[in-house]
């Protein structure tokens, strides 16, 4: 996702399509890039779930509750099937956004151990 700067911030933001997704995630110093695939049925288990909280996700700037909530998450089936995150910013989030000072989100995703066919799957977002 390339920044816009100056630019309305998006309230729709692709969370994983379907099918295999690049991820990168960092553990300690280290970043490690993997592949989390996402079938059908992963994407309607994970929004039964969100569904059930019937909470929001809060999007916390690095991930620290203490700098508080800079907005709001809601996942919802994109058009094309994909899962999107669809978000509702703070005056201060949006401000964060626009001006290029907050780039990108990093939702914490849950997956399976790999599968029969080595695949690890999507099974859950938790924040972002």
């Amino acid at each position: 996702m390339k920044p816009q700067f100056g630019k309305p911030a998006r309230r729709r933001i692709r969370a994983f399509d379907l099918g295999p997704n690049l991820i990168e995630h960092q553990i300690g110093a280290k970043r490690i890039k993997d592949v989390i695939w996402m079938l059908p049925e992963d994407r309607d288990a994970v929004i039964a779930t969100y569904s059930g909280q019937n909470v929001a996700l809060p999007l916390y700037k690095e991930h620290r509750p203490e700098h508080g909530s800079y907005g709001a998450v809601h996942l919802e089936v994109g058009p094309d099937g994909g899962l999107d995150q669809v978000v509702d910013y703070s005056p201060v989030g949006r401000e964060l956004v626009e001006s290029g000072a907050y780039m990108y989100d990093s939702p914490e995703v849950v997956h399976s151990a790999p599968d029969a066919l080595g695949r690890k799957r999507l099974r859950d977002v938790r924040s972002a």
